[in-house]
Protein backbone atom coordinates (compact mmCIF):
# COMPACT_ATOMS: atom_id res chain seq x y z
CA UNK A 1 0.00 0.00 0.00
CA UNK A 2 3.12 2.50 0.66
CA UNK A 3 4.71 1.50 -2.48
CA UNK A 4 1.26 2.37 -4.21
CA UNK A 5 1.28 5.83 -2.46
CA UNK A 6 4.75 6.85 -3.35
CA UNK A 7 3.95 5.91 -6.58
CA UNK A 8 1.07 8.31 -7.44
CA UNK A 9 2.42 11.06 -4.89
CA UNK A 10 5.17 10.69 -7.98
CA UNK A 11 3.12 11.17 -10.17
CA UNK A 12 1.10 14.15 -8.81
CA UNK A 13 4.76 15.75 -8.38
CA UNK A 14 5.77 15.06 -11.73
CA UNK A 15 2.40 16.67 -13.43
CA UNK A 16 2.33 19.70 -11.01
CA UNK A 17 6.00 20.25 -11.62
CA UNK A 18 5.21 20.43 -15.59
CA UNK A 19 2.60 22.64 -15.33
CA UNK A 20 4.67 24.77 -13.41
CA UNK A 21 7.43 24.93 -16.27
CA UNK A 22 4.91 25.23 -18.61
CA UNK A 23 3.32 28.27 -17.39
CA UNK A 24 6.81 29.97 -16.59
CA UNK A 25 7.78 29.27 -19.58
CA UNK A 26 4.66 30.84 -21.57
CA UNK A 27 5.01 33.67 -18.81
CA UNK A 28 9.03 33.77 -19.99
CA UNK A 29 7.53 33.75 -23.81
CA UNK A 30 5.10 36.55 -23.07
CA UNK A 31 7.68 38.82 -21.78
CA UNK A 32 10.16 38.18 -24.37
CA UNK A 33 7.29 39.48 -26.78
CA UNK A 34 6.70 42.33 -25.49
CA UNK A 35 10.63 43.44 -25.23
CA UNK A 36 10.80 42.79 -28.66
CA UNK A 37 7.62 44.36 -29.77
CA UNK A 38 8.75 47.53 -27.37
CA UNK A 39 12.43 47.83 -28.66
CA UNK A 40 12.55 47.17 -32.01
CA UNK A 41 15.82 45.40 -33.32
CA UNK A 42 18.68 47.31 -31.70
CA UNK A 43 19.76 50.45 -33.05
CA UNK A 44 17.73 50.11 -36.36
CA UNK A 45 14.68 50.40 -34.40
CA UNK A 46 15.50 53.46 -32.30
CA UNK A 47 16.20 55.18 -36.06
CA UNK A 48 13.27 53.91 -37.35
CA UNK A 49 11.20 55.50 -34.28
CA UNK A 50 13.38 58.49 -34.32
CA UNK A 51 12.53 59.50 -38.10
CA UNK A 52 8.48 58.14 -37.32
CA UNK A 53 8.31 60.72 -34.77
CA UNK A 54 9.80 63.45 -36.68
CA UNK A 55 7.52 62.84 -39.56
CA UNK A 56 4.47 62.26 -37.23
CA UNK A 57 6.13 65.96 -36.04
CA UNK A 58 6.24 67.95 -39.37
CA UNK A 59 3.00 66.70 -40.70
CA UNK A 60 1.13 68.07 -37.63
CA UNK A 61 -0.93 65.41 -37.32
CA UNK A 62 -1.67 65.88 -33.48
CA UNK A 63 -3.61 69.14 -34.13
CA UNK A 64 -7.51 68.97 -35.07
CA UNK A 65 -7.69 68.12 -38.64
CA UNK A 66 -11.24 70.03 -38.91
CA UNK A 67 -9.00 73.47 -38.47
CA UNK A 68 -7.25 73.23 -42.19
CA UNK A 69 -5.42 76.87 -41.51
CA UNK A 70 -4.17 75.42 -38.49
CA UNK A 71 -2.52 72.58 -39.53
CA UNK A 72 -1.61 73.99 -42.61
CA UNK A 73 0.08 77.28 -40.48
CA UNK A 74 1.66 74.28 -38.24
CA UNK A 75 3.09 72.57 -41.05
CA UNK A 76 4.71 75.37 -42.87
CA UNK A 77 6.12 77.02 -39.90
CA UNK A 78 7.73 73.71 -38.66
CA UNK A 79 8.78 72.93 -42.01
CA UNK A 80 10.69 76.62 -42.27
CA UNK A 81 11.71 75.73 -38.67
CA UNK A 82 13.65 72.87 -39.92
CA UNK A 83 15.14 74.55 -43.10
CA UNK A 84 16.42 77.30 -40.83
CA UNK A 85 17.97 74.82 -38.18
CA UNK A 86 19.77 73.18 -41.61
CA UNK A 87 21.11 75.97 -42.73
CA UNK A 88 22.79 76.91 -39.59
CA UNK A 89 24.30 73.86 -38.85
CA UNK A 90 26.09 73.87 -42.76
CA UNK A 91 26.92 77.28 -42.10
CA UNK A 92 28.56 76.28 -38.47
CA UNK A 93 30.06 73.22 -40.28
CA UNK A 94 31.43 75.95 -42.98
CA UNK A 95 32.82 78.45 -40.08
CA UNK A 96 34.82 75.57 -38.46
CA UNK A 97 36.11 73.72 -41.64
CA UNK A 98 37.87 77.63 -42.59
CA UNK A 99 39.49 77.73 -39.26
Amino acid sequence: MQQKDDVSGEKENAFSSKRYDDARKAESEDILARIKSETGSGATGVIARSFSRGREHLKASELDSQDRVEVWATRAGRILGLIIMLAMILWLVLYLLQA
